[in-house]
C-alpha cells in the first residue's frame, strides 16, 4: 500500500471517529479511538513513540512525542483546538524532518466538519518522498540548482489543504457504500 492509500486510510478511521463523538473532546480521547479505529481495520501503529532529536551524530532524548506513528512511517498528529495554527504545521514538520518520514497528518478533531480540520504534510527530504526530476539529460542549457537562502518554513511544503479534502472526500465515498 502507497502512502496515498494508507493516508486515505487513516482519514477515513478519523471520520468514522468524528462521525461518532463529534468535536469537544479532549485531545488524548481522539488519540484512543483513532487507534482503535486503526486496529479494526489492521493497520500497524504505536502510540506516544518518542523521538529522539539526532546532533552531531549523537541522539538526544529531549521528550518529543508523536501522538501516532502508523505502519512506520505516517505520524499522525491529533489536536483538539478552536484552530490549526502555524505552530501546529510547525511542530508536524519538524517531526517528520527529526524522524525521515514521508507523510504526515494533522487532525483537528474540535471542527463542526472534519474536512475544515486535515492538514496533510509531505516532507521532500525524506527518502522515500517523490521528487521532481531536475533536467532531461537531452537538456543543452543544465543550470545549477538555486540554494536555499532562507530556513525552511510549513508553507514551502506541497499543498497541504486539496490533497487532505480529496483524502477526506475518498474516504467519505469509501465508508457511504458500506
Amino acid at each position: 500500500m502507497d502512502n496515498d492509500q494508507l493516508g486515505e486510510r487513516i482519514v477515513g478511521c478519523a471520520l468514522r471517529v468524528h462521525r461518532a463523538v463529534g468535536p469537544g473532546l479532549l485531545e488524548n480521547a481522539y488519540e484512543t479511538l483513532l487507534a482503535h479505529e486503526l486496529a479494526k481495520i489492521g493497520l500497524g501503529y504505536r502510540r506516544q513513540p518518542t523521538l529522539p532529536v539526532r546532533y552531531d551524530g549523537v541522539a538526544v532524548e529531549l521528550g518529543y512525542r508523536l501522538d501516532l506513528l502508523v505502519e512506520d512511517r505516517v505520524v499522525v498528529e491529533v489536536k483538539s483546538v478552536e484552530r490549526i495554527m502555524e505552530v501546529h504545521r510547525s511542530q508536524l514538520l519538524s517531526y517528520l524532518k527529526l524522524g525521515g518520514y514521508p507523510l504526515g497528518y494533522l487532525i483537528n478533531f474540535n471542527s463542526s466538519l472534519l474536512k475544515d480540520g486535515v492538514c496533510r504534510m509531505i516532507n521532500r527530504a525524506s527518502p522515500s518522498s517523490p521528487r521532481p526530476p531536475r533536467t532531461s539529460a537531452n537538456s543543452a542549457s543544465k543550470r545549477p540548482l538555486a540554494r536555499r537562502s532562507r530556513p525552511w518554513r510549513s508553507s514551502d511544503l506541497a499543498p497541504h489543504t486539496s490533497p487532505a479534502s480529496a483524502a477526506v472526500s475518498a474516504a467519505s465515498r469509501a465508508s457511504s457504500r458500506r
